[in-house]
Parts: structure tokens; C-alpha cells; sequence
């Protein structure tokens, strides 16, 4: 039986002004990202197959975080006050850091920048659950270390 790698870890930077987020923003649960990407069809004429192109157009990520402060709701209220008073938006980075539990795969560090980020859900359960906030948004350029 081959050897089996039982996945890798995840460690996620939230940075917003060059100022590292710490409290609820390092209790990320999860992490998910997508590339932005289609293959549209070009037919030309006088050709007999079309030609299929290759666009890339960034990347959408969601992730969930636990609360264990207001730093959350706070970011999302300054993104609202800047947004209605037609101020710059903050500079927001996401550092996705991913080691492997194999020592022989090298760790991998994914820069997103110029993040655009909203908050999807912001919920509690029962007396034991945690309070969630569910985090979404979209890049153009992420940079592999």
C-alpha cells in the first residue's frame, strides 16, 4: 500500500494597510478559492475548427472565521463608512500559507492582492456554538512564494 498524505495546513493573514489582523481574523475554520478562468471558442473565417482561448480573470475566495472580538463587524463597518463617504478603500492583502505534512513538499505561500472583500453572514447558534462570520471576496493578482 502506497503512503498516504493526509493533507496539508493552512495558515491565513488577513492585512488591510499593512497593519496584520490578529483576534477572530487568525481563528479561520475555513478556506476555499477559485480561480476565475474561461475557454471561449473563436471561429474564424476560412478556418474549419474554431481556436479555443484561455482567459484568466482573478480569483474568488470564501473562508469563515470565529469571533473571538468585534475586529470583524469593525472592518466591515469602516469598509461601509469609507464606501458611503466615497473614500479610498483600504489596501487588503490575504496571506494563505500552506505546509504540508509530508517534510519532503516544501511550504507554499499564496499572496492575494488588492482583495476585495465583503461579509456574507454574520451568525450565532446555540450557548455552546461559536459565533461565525462567513467572509467572501475577489482578486485579480495573487503572487506564489
Amino acid at each position: 500500500m502506497a503512503d498516504r498524505i493526509r493533507g496539508q495546513e493552512t495558515t491565513l493573514q488577513f492585512v488591510v494597510d499593512g497593519k496584520l489582523l490578529e483576534g477572530s481574523f487568525a481563528k479561520v475554520t475555513d478556506w476555499k478559492m477559485t480561480p476565475r478562468a474561461e475557454l471561449p471558442e473563436v471561429g474564424f473565417c476560412g478556418e474549419t475548427e474554431d481556436d479555443v482561448d484561455f482567459m484568466h480573470h482573478g480569483y474568488d475566495f470564501n473562508c469563515s472565521v470565529q469571533e473571538l472580538d468585534p475586529a470583524v463587524m469593525d472592518l466591515y463597518d469602516d469598509l461601509v463608512a469609507r464606501n458611503r463617504a466615497g473614500q479610498e478603500m483600504p489596501k487588503i492583502q490575504i496571506i494563505a500559507i500552506h505546509k504540508y505534512r509530508s517534510t519532503v513538499i516544501p511550504s507554499k505561500t499564496q499572496i492575494l492582492k488588492s482583495v476585495k472583500l465583503k461579509l456574507d453572514e454574520h451568525g450565532a447558534g446555540g450557548r455552546k456554538d461559536y459565533v461565525k462570520n462567513t467572509l467572501s471576496g475577489k482578486c485579480k493578482t495573487k503572487d506564489t512564494i
